[in-house]
């Protein structure tokens, strides 16, 4: 911080582990000025995995990953091909990932949006 100037620093963003706690402990007393908090990225990961932890949310992340999984294969990705044109739609259908808190909801979301667009 000192290399680039203090006065382009306003705050500093870490995850939430304990050792990063303690730098911001750190921080905060040499440079009171400046903000440290965790990232809302990061939190959010934590909090949706939390979630999707619960036997409900789980059972249907599961289930729309099958989904996903039957479109990806050869003859069922022309059936999802033939809908989306029906439809207009260019969206694919999404795995998630262990590591993007914004996919588990990309994954269910897309799910739903086949399932509409097979009913109409």
């Amino acid at each position: 911080m000192n290399e680039y100037g203090l006065e382009k620093f306003t705050s500093v963003v870490t995850d939430n582990a304990p050792n990063l706690k303690a730098a911001w402990d750190i921080l905060r007393e040499k440079y009171p000025k400046i903000l440290t908090m965790g990232c809302s990225a990061h939190a959010l990961h934590l909090l949706t995995k939390d979630v999707m932890a619960f036997p409900e949310f789980k059972r249907i992340l599961e289930q729309a990953k099958v989904v996903v999984k039957f479109f990806r294969k050869q003859s069922p990705g022309a059936i999802l091909e033939d809908i989306q044109e029906k439809r207009n739609r260019t969206s694919a259908l999404e795995m998630p990932c262990d590591t993007r808190w914004a996919s588990t909801m990309r994954c269910i979301s897309s799910v739903l949006f086949l399932d509409r667009d097979c009913r109409d």
